[in-house]
C-alpha cells in the first residue's frame, strides 16, 4: 500500500529538455560501461543465444 506523499517509479513522470535527456542518457552508458568494466554485471547482446 503506498502511503500518502510517496511516489513510486512506475507513476512518477519528469520532463527533460533534449539536451537534459542527451546528458541523462550518456551519464547512464558511462555508468553501465564502468559496471562492466569492474566485472559487476556482464554485458548482453538481445538475441544472441550464444552468449549465457
Amino acid at each position: 500500500m503506498k502511503r500518502q506523499g510517496e511516489n513510486s517509479a512506475r507513476s512518477e513522470e519528469i520532463r527533460l529538455t533534449a539536451q537534459q535527456a542527451d546528458m541523462w542518457s550518456r551519464g547512464a552508458f558511462a555508468v553501465y560501461l564502468a559496471l562492466v568494466d569492474a566485472g559487476r554485471i556482464s554485458p548482453r547482446i538481445p538475441g544472441d543465444g550464444a552468449r549465457q
